[in-house]
C-alpha cells in the first residue's frame, strides 16, 4: 500500500508539473530559478563504518517535495571518505632533535692543514658547503652522516662552517701559526667545469720535476720539508649544486731562495662549456696573513677544440719569492 500510495503522489506530482510547464512558469516560479542558479552550495558526503549515512541527502525521498522550490545546484562530489579510510596526516619538523645537532671539529695538521670533521646524523648522505676565509667548496657525508676532510688553512685564525640547505649549522676555529710559512693560490668555481690550476716552480715546463698540479705527488710532508709545493683538490661536481677549488701551497718561509713560479689556468674542453665563459675566484695569501680576492671571467675555446685540455696563460699573477 505505501509503495503505491508513493507511486501515484510521485504521478501525480509529475503530472501538475507538466501541466504547469505547460502554462508557462510565473514569475514567483522564474525568480526561484534564478536564485536557485546563483546560491550555489558545496555538498560533503560521508559514510560511516557501516555504511549509513551520516549526513547529507536521503537515498529515497517518499514525501512529495514542490521540486522547483526545493532543488538548490550543488558542485561534484570529488571523494567519499568513510571513517574506516580516513586521509594520513603528517609531521612538520621545525627543528631537530636535541640528539640530532650537527657537530664540527677541526685539528692542525703538516704543512698549515686542517682536518675537518663533520658529524651530522640529520644529514646523511647528504650534499652540504664549507665555507673558510672566502673559499667555498662542496662535499657530502656518509650513511653515517660522518665527513672527513683536510683543508689548507688560508690564515693562522682559521674559522670554518658548514651549511646543509642554504643553513649555517655548525662553525670551529683554531689557530694554526704554521700557517705563516706558506703561500696559497685558491682557484675556485661554481660548476661542473673541470678547471685546474697548474704550478710551474723556478723555470719548469708542463711536465716536467716541478710541473705542481692536483694530479701530482707532491704532498704537505714534502712542503714541510721546503722541498716544493703541493696542490689539493676540494669539492665534488655531482652536488646539487657545485663548488669546486683546487689550492696551491708553497713553502715561502721554508725555502731561503729567490725565484718566480708561474701559475697557469688548465681547462677540459667539452661540448657543454665550449665557445661560452666560465665565472671564477681566485684567492692570493701571503704567509697566511693577507688574503686578495679577484674575480675571473674564463672564455673556453671554440667547440672544435672540445675534448682537449687546454692551458691558458695570463690568468693569474706569478708568484715572485725572494730570499729572506
Amino acid at each position: 500500500m505505501t509503495t503505491i500510495v508513493s507511486t501515484c503522489a510521485i504521478a501525480v506530482g509529475i503530472g501538475f508539473l507538466m501541466q504547469y510547464d505547460e502554462a508557462g512558469p510565473s514569475d514567483e516560479v522564474r525568480a526561484a530559478r534564478v536564485s536557485n542558479r546563483t546560491a550555489v552550495q558545496s555538498v560533503m558526503a560521508s559514510k560511516n563504518s557501516v555504511g549509513d549515512s551520516v549526513f547529507g541527502v536521503p537515498d529515497v525521498v517518499t514525501t512529495p517535495l514542490a521540486h522547483i522550490y526545493n532543488t538548490q545546484a550543488a558542485s561534484a562530489i570529488d571523494a567519499t571518505y568513510p571513517e574506516t579510510e580516513t586521509p594520513m596526516m603528517g609531521t612538520i619538523l621545525a627543528t631537530p632533535f636535541g640528539a640530532c645537532q650537527t657537530e664540527l671539529s677541526a685539528v692542525a695538521d703538516v704543512a698549515a692543514m686542517v682536518n675537518l670533521t663533520v658529524n651530522a646524523p640529520c644529514y646523511r648522505n647528504a650534499y652540504f658547503v664549507v665555507l673558510h676565509k672566502g673559499m667555498v667548496f662542496s662535499a657530502r657525508t656518509d650513511a653515517a652522516g660522518a665527513a672527513n676532510l683536510q683543508i689548507p688553512a688560508l690564515s693562522a685564525d682559521a674559522a670554518f662552517a658548514v651549511s646543509f640547505d642554504n643553513v649555517e649549522v655548525a662553525t670551529a676555529t683554531l689557530t694554526v701559526p704554521e700557517a705563516g710559512n706558506y703561500d696559497r693560490t685558491v682557484l675556485q668555481w661554481r660548476s661542473k667545469d673541470n678547471l685546474q690550476l697548474h704550478a710551474l716552480e723556478f723555470g719548469a715546463s708542463l711536465g716536467e720535476l716541478g710541473h705542481v698540479w692536483s694530479a701530482s705527488t707532491n704532498s704537505p710532508g714534502m712542503a714541510q720539508m721546503g722541498e716544493s709545493g703541493f696542490t689539493v683538490r676540494l669539492g665534488t661536481s655531482v652536488a646539487d649544486i657545485p663548488y669546486l677549488a683546487e689550492v696551491y701551497t708553497f713553502p715561502s718561509g721554508l725555502l731561503n731562495r729567490d725565484g718566480v713560479i708561474a701559475l697557469q689556468l688548465g681547462v677540459a674542453v667539452s661540448d657543454r662549456n665550449c665557445g661560452r665563459e666560465v665565472d671564477a675566484t681566485s684567492i692570493r695569501t701571503n704567509a697566511g696573513q693577507m688574503l686578495v680576492l679577484k674575480q675571473l671571467t674564463i672564455a673556453i675555446p671554440a667547440c672544435d677544440m672540445a675534448g682537449q685540455l687546454i692551458i691558458l696563460p695570463n690568468i693569474f699573477q706569478d708568484v715572485t719569492l725572494a730570499a729572506r
